[in-house]
């Protein structure tokens, strides 16, 4: 895994390419937040369902930045990020984030129907009630969108590389454990995701997605109640901090499947929406899923 040092590398060359051009023109601040409120019916992960833990989580965010004309249709986005989580039942699951975000746009064109592509690359340092969850984390990304019928139907692909860089730790009170690593956050992933917009009227959006990642996940489990030879093929564990049980880091694949309707007012800078996610996860052999349902407010200046 890369370690800290290494982790702003994806934001820093990206960074360099969009401010690069000398002859780039700055075209306006720009804002974005959103709070909302979620309840996960397994918030903890667990393989086991009578194991899993629900749990309400509110969460903000904030962004701020500005907007840079490179070419006729070329823009670069520059952002301070900041966001924020607060758990009702998990406190030590509490968590901050604050780092920065680069973004560059192309339009193949003019006219509603050219498609758009958007690179983009974030470093955020995690702060964490949670000694086992603080560290950092990069996330980048390639999009590729398209109007398929003008202001009615709008549809984009994205593939999406994440990274996250936890602490790492031993296990002094089990010495048998003691050959597997404890850095159970030290996690990498890589996503595909579609998704459709239908427009349903002037201020009503509907939209669906689906979503395929493989890479490592995490599962919090009773220590007695996997069997050894699932231990034996876990990449590393750890007694959890914030929650009953311990941490399982192993390599898995997700399925997400995502249904929301949004309603958008105050001359379209505002938008508030209520969502239902399905996560459905099999990793060593097994298999976790969850229900997330989302309400929540932005606000884009």
């Amino acid at each position: 895994m890369l370690k800290r040092g290494k982790l702003w590398q994806p934001v820093s060359v990206l960074l360099f390419f969009c401010v690069a051009p000398v002859r780039a023109e700055w075209v306006e601040w720009l804002s974005d937040s959103r709070l909302s409120a979620r309840f996960d019916d397994n918030i903890n992960t667990s393989l086991f369902s009578a194991q899993a833990l629900d749990d309400y989580v509110w969460s903000g965010f904030l962004s701020a930045g500005r907007a840079y004309q490179l070419e006729k249709y070329t823009r670069v986005y520059l952002n301070a990020i900041f966001s924020g989580d607060l758990h009702h039942r998990f406190e030590l699951l509490d968590q901050y984030t604050l780092g920065g975000s680069a973004t560059l746009t192309h339009k193949f064109g003019l006219g509603w129907e050219a498609p758009v592509i958007s690179l983009s690359a974030s470093a955020e340092p995690v702060f964490s009630a949670s000694a086992l969850r603080s560290g950092e984390k990069v996330l980048s990304s390639v999009r590729l969108s398209k109007w398929l019928h003008h202001d009615v139907l709008h549809a984009h692909i994205v593939y999406r590389f994440d990274q996250r860089d936890g602490p790492d730790l031993t296990h002094p009170e089990h010495p048998e454990l003691a050959t597997i690593p404890g850095s159970v956050f030290d996690i990498q992933g890589h996503t595909v995701e579609a998704q459709l917009n239908l427009s349903v009227s002037e201020r009503w959006l509907f939209n669906v997605s689906y979503g395929w990642r493989w890479g490592d996940i995490t599962s919090n489990n009773l220590l007695n109640s996997v069997s050894g030879s699932v231990l034996g093929r876990v990449d590393a564990i750890h007694k959890d901090d914030a929650l009953p049980g311990w941490v399982y880091r192993a390599y898995g694949t997700t399925q997400t499947y995502d249904v929301g309707l949004s309603y958008s007012f105050w001359q379209g800078h505002a938008l508030s929406s209520l969502s239902y996610r399905h996560v459905d996860t099999d990793a060593l052999g097994m298999g976790y899923d969850s229900n997330q349902v989302r309400l929540s407010l932005n606000y884009t200046y």
